[in-house]
């Protein structure tokens, strides 16, 4: 490409409604425009992110032509019945399989919703949904097949052409006629690997059984507990206050009644597993919004807490330490070992908080941590990253 490519800031797994509304602004999140010198054709790249406003400002107005070619993410991560996953929610009766998200949910996300804006879109590309979450005794997520969910798109709607490009698939945008694919002779796909991920998929499928989740960070040896410690009970006071900014924080001030009546400030629980020298046992923080603070509370069993807060958090105590010692990433927590519960909608659940009080937009010094370590351990020369 040889043309200035335009950029636009999109708004991160947000829903539309929440256009201009926003509490948290991810400037990492770019949507790309982009057209060869001397073709009219456009590509959007529109992952990870709401389209811009201000580029559908633009396509409207006539300033900048609608897309040819939309790259969309399918960002679904849906995990089959009885695994952990980020939407799991462990309040009676929603978590059931009618509850986790379905590959025609995904689809109508991704092409109907998602690009309604873009009237005049004709051909479409899925991306995303690559990795396996930590230690998923199921292999790769459900709907992450893009090819598989491409020929079922296209059977099923003309508006446009869906295209489920697989690793070395390369596809050309000409200056007429349709999208066509290539392959790139420098990948090499392990179709051994990828066979024994659906395998154990179609296995977990057809006889499900409960996973339990298991810490993620290695556990915190004696000589390490005494810092543990402190580094908690000086993170507490922060997250306090950054939960107030989120979609969890505004669910949580809106409410005045729960399942036993009225509710006073104490609106979430965060149940700490396994504390250092105390494997078997649980601290519980209650998130209280009229400091906002996060005070000590006893530990009851998880469904009288169920009871009693409209918001649960179950993390390992280890899990904790290592998020906020850039060891891990809230990532590599939710999906790996996280469980909680919450009222109203999906994005009003605590992982979504989460996300939004440390992923790397709002934290990038413990991300960067964790990108050294993961060059370390790649290459045994010094990493260091600016």
């Amino acid at each position: 490409m040889n043309e200035t490519t335009p950029v636009y800031r999109g708004v991160k797994n947000l829903p539309k409604t929440w256009h201009g509304r926003v509490g948290i602004w991810e400037s990492r999140v770019v949507q790309p425009v982009i057209r060869a010198a001397g073709s009219a054709r456009i590509v959007f790249i529109g992952v990870d992110a709401d389209v811009s406003d201000l580029y559908l400002e633009q396509v409207h107005a006539g300033q900048m032509p609608a897309p040819y070619l939309a790259i969309v993410s399918n960002n679904t991560q849906s995990v089959p019945f009885g695994a952990l996953g980020a939407d799991v929610n462990l309040l009676p009766g929603l978590d059931r399989p009618r509850n986790r998200a379905t590959g025609i949910q995904a689809l109508h996300t991704l092409l109907i919703d998602y690009l309604e804006p873009l009237d005049g879109v004709g051909e479409v590309a899925l991306c995303g949904n690559g990795f396996t979450a930590p230690r998923s005794p199921h292999g790769p997520f459900l709907y992450a097949d893009h090819r598989t969910l491409a020929e079922h798109a296209n059977a099923l709607q003309h508006l446009f052409r869906v295209h489920g490009p697989r690793p070395g698939n390369q596809l050309i945008l000409p200056a007429q006629g349709p999208v066509t694919t290539g392959t790139a002779d420098w990948v090499t796909l392990d179709t051994a690997a990828e066979q024994t991920g659906r395998d154990a998929l179609d296995a977990f499928v057809t006889d499900p059984w409960p996973v339990d989740p298991t810490p993620v960070a290695p556990m915190l040896g004696p000589d390490s507990w005494a810092v543990a410690e402190r580094l908690v009970d000086s993170e507490l006071p922060r997250l306090a206050r950054q939960l107030i900014a989120t979609r969890t924080g505004a669910l949580a001030c809106a409410l005045h009644d729960y399942l036993a009546g009225p509710l006073d400030g104490q609106r979430l629980v965060l149940r700490l597993l396994a504390p250092p020298g105390e494997p078997g046992q649980t601290l519980s923080f209650a998130w209280d919004i009229t400091g906002p603070v996060f005070v000590p509370v006893a530990t009851t069993s998880r469904d009288e807490a169920m009871a009693r807060y409209p918001f649960g958090i179950e993390v390992f105590y280890q899990d904790l330490v290592a998020l906020l010692t850039g060891h891990v990433q809230i990532w590599d927590i939710v999906g790996g070992s996280y469980q909680g519960w919450h009222v109203g909608e999906r994005l009003d659940s605590p992982v979504y908080a989460l996300f939004a009080v440390y992923g790397e937009h709002q934290r990038p010094d413990l991300a960067a941590r964790c990108y050294a370590e993961s060059l370390a351990r790649l290459d045994p020369a010094p990493a260091s990253i600016r």
